[in-house]
């Protein structure tokens, strides 16, 4: 989700001159004729530059759009507490500095389980709250109807997952985040060398994906990995992401025999797939998921007990990073939630504070209009974060953006469920 650089000048001169020359000449005499002098007066230049006064902004509203009810809610929920988390340490910071400090105001909508409700969410923070930033919505599908309403109306949208969405040409449009197909290669690559290391043998693959956009490019990263590593995929499904019997599919692995399964779900279809391995017993030696949705985030450990134990999953955001504001961040969401963070909270945090070191940069280029559109659409482009509460939240040392709005520098880890615990492998 546009580059110009305004030099004002005002300079008023006033130049008066005034010249007077005087001269009497008396009546003549035979002999004598006298002149008077001629006198010239002239007056220095006055030369006066008017102050140019920056505005003052003393709050700045960003908007935040998830899915806070329906079947989403466990995603968006985390996500709009880690936002909300993020702007207290912002504003408890100082604020924006380059602005005079000024403070950040969270306006929120709940994006539902629609696209119409996620658009409706999108015309109200663009008409109502008039907010020059949005960041939301998780679900991909609404992510994608909400960067079509935003960057119609030239509001920068920070956010998603899906390749596709940085590939529909949106101006405004950018992701902080790890793409979803990296997240399905990442996965696979890490698994594979996981397993390579403890002397397990992956020679056979099957691949699942929930039917949504995000599920779909995750598929493609796992099997464009899958066949740079010479693993052989013997058995695929996409399913439906609201999935509530998984018997069949079960039963088709049982037959295929895969040595490993590479899985993007979401929530529910996870603990779904979870409980019947539980029960019947894994097709395969190892059981990985892509996407960061299921197993081992907190809710799905709480939920699902013991039939998450060995469950992997690959994630952008790591709790257990050792950085003064990721501790921070841990511990104060540990005491609003009672949970570790994990992706949906995680990214949020971190985007924020991208938010953030954008809007500094707008201050310190743009004191006389930080918030035009075009102003933060160029600092996205060009600016480089390598130090501060960012990158002490992201997997990487530098956060960028390509000419797409695509993080230049993505990253993940694997997380797997140990004795009722999400520990990095």
């Amino acid at each position: 989700m546009k580059k110009e650089y305004v030099a004002i000048v005002a300079v008023v001169v006033v130049v008066i001159a005034i010249a007077a020359a005087y001269v009497v000449s008396l009546p003549p005499a035979p002999t004598t004729t006298t002149t008077t002098p001629t006198t010239t007066t002239t007056t220095t230049p006055t030369v006066t530059t008017p102050t140019v006064t920056t505005p003052k902004i003393e709050k700045i509203r960003i908007g935040l759009v998830e899915p806070m009810s329906g079947w989403a809610s466990v995603f968006g929920i985390e996500a709009a507490n880690g936002v909300r988390i993020a702007v207290q340490h912002i504003n408890d910071s100082g604020g924006i500095k380059s602005l005079g400090g000024a403070k950040i105001e969270l306006v929120e909508e709940d994006a539902g389980e629609t696209v119409d409700k996620t658009k409706s969410a999108a015309e109200r923070m663009a008409g109502v709250y008039k907010v020059p930033i949005v960041f939301g919505a998780y679900i991909s599908k609404q992510t994608l109807a909400m960067c079509e309403v935003l960057d119609g109306k030239a509001i920068v949208m920070i956010d998603g997952l899906s390749d596709y969405i940085t590939e529909q040409g949106f101006t405004t449009v950018f992701r902080a985040t790890s793409s979803a197909s990296y997240f399905g290669r990442g996965a696979v690559a890490g698994v594979l060398d996981w397993a390579e290391k403890k002397g397990v043998e992956i020679k056979t693959a099957a691949v699942l994906n929930e039917d949504s956009v995000f599920g779909r490019y995750v598929r493609i990263g796992m099997l464009e990995e899958l066949m740079r590593r010479g693993v052989s995929v013997v058995y695929e499904k996409e399913y439906y992401y609201l999935i509530t019997d998984v018997s069949s599919i079960m039963t088709e692995l049982q037959s295929a025999k895969p040595d490993a399964v590479f899985h993007c779900p979401y929530f529910n279809d996870a603990l779904l797939f979870a409980r019947a391995v539980h029960e019947l017993g894994s097709p395969a030696k190892i059981w990985a998921g892509g996407g960061a949705c299921g197993w081992v985030d907190s809710p799905s450990i709480r939920e699902g007990g013991a039939a998450v134990e060995y469950f992997t999953n690959s994630y952008v955001y790591n709790p257990r990073k050792n950085t003064t504001w990721n501790q921070k961040f841990v511990a104060d969401f540990r005491a609003l939630t009672g949970e570790d963070p994990v992706d949906a909270a995680g990214e949020a945090y971190f985007s924020f504070w991208v938010i953030k070191e954008v809007l500094e940069e707008a201050g310190k280029r743009y004191p006389q209009d930080p918030l035009n559109v075009n102003h933060l659409v160029e600092i996205l482009h060009t600016i480089e974060i390598t130090s501060g509460p960012a990158i002490e939240t992201y997997p990487g040392k530098v956060i960028a953006f390509d000419e797409k709005g695509d993080t230049k520098y993505p990253g993940i880890h694997v997380m797997q469920v140990q004795n009722g615990k999400s520990v990095t492998v």
